[in-house]
């Protein structure tokens, strides 16, 4: 059961790059959600599956060997050997997800630290729910940070660079990004795309999640309007650069570019009916698969402690 759990986690990590071919006609917003919940729970769910195949070879170990034995036969009847094998792989994985997700969340943190912009420096616009700043550098910059003030960072060669109807739109952007709070969900993505470096799906996953989140914030600023949808995209084909760091939304993200051109070629996204409900099938299949194996995983943790005193010392 521990094994079809893994299996399970592996499935729910999946459903956004599975899907991505329907998710890119769907709402950013509504497919980001998907995504997001998709990988957080994913991740948590992997954890649990790893930490089972991870007992018996702790257990014996500390020196319980009846426990262990007992998670031998209920949790997958598998040579001692082989299982206390497997067991301090899946150990040494679990310790290794939450030092990388740890030190890649304090990375990030850092990284928007940094790109917070003191008072001194720049000129500093007060808005409704942020603080527009432009930079006297050269360099094509935009991002925005939360912080205290949230902020949205321009430079002056990115002022030089675009139309001012342009500008309006790439600030925009990055307001949508301050005002949905984006900052936590490429936080999260980050942190998992760290700890589940092994796990190529997860990977990819996440950059399926963080291009949902830059098209959310693309149609937040192009709205329905071809006009406006044309701006924007003649926008990002001009910004063509930007000095972000990881972690940190930025207008023109190198790995988003294609598709959000792409989408903002076509009308913006309309719900539909039929897509809403293939995703939904999917999704409640995987979640359904994963679910059921851990109940049952649940159920056999439960019964250690009445075989142990079967299993000989």
């Amino acid at each position: 059961m521990t094994g079809l759990l893994l299996v399970g986690a592996f499935l729910v990590l999946a459903v956004p790059l599975s899907l991505r071919p329907i998710g890119r006609r769907m709402p950013p917003a509504r497919w980001a959600r998907v995504c997001a919940v998709c990988l957080l729970a994913g991740a948590v769910l992997w954890q649990v599956g790893l930490v089972s195949v991870a007992l018996p070879g702790v257990l014996r170990t500390l020196h319980a060997g009846g426990l262990a034995n007992a998670c031998d036969r209920v949790l997958g009847g598998v040579n001692p050997v082989v299982a206390g094998g497997l067991g301090w792989i899946a150990a040494v994985l679990v310790g290794l997800t939450g030092v990388r997700a740890r030190r890649e969340r304090r990375r990030i943190k850092d990284n928007r630290h940094r790109a917070h912009v003191e008072p001194w420096l720049g000129a500093h616009t007060a808005h409704d729910r942020f603080e527009l700043v432009v930079l006297p550098c050269d360099e094509v910059i935009a991002i925005s940070t939360d912080g205290a003030p949230a902020q949205v960072v321009v430079s002056a060669g990115l002022v030089e660079t675009l139309t001012p109807e342009q500008l309006d739109a790439v600030v925009r952007h990055e307001a949508a990004h301050l005002q949905h709070r984006h900052a936590r969900l490429l936080l999260m993505s980050g942190a998992i795309r760290s700890a589940l470096w092994y796990v190529p799906v997860a990977r990819l996953s996440c950059h399926v999640l963080e291009t949902a989140l830059e098209r959310w914030a693309d149609e937040e600023a192009a709205g329905p309007s071809a006009a406006e949808r044309s701006v924007v995209r003649e926008a990002l084909w001009r910004v063509t650069e930007s000095t972000s760091s990881p972690g940190v939304a930025a207008f023109a993200g190198p790995a988003t570019i294609a598709e959000r051109l792409d989408a903002l070629t076509s009308p913006a996204p309309a719900r539909s009916l039929a897509r809403s409900l293939l995703v939904g099938a999917s999704v409640v299949g995987a979640f359904g698969f994963a679910l059921a194996a851990l109940i049952g995983t649940r159920s056999e943790l439960d019964l250690l402690a009445a075989l142990t005193h079967l299993c000989p010392r």
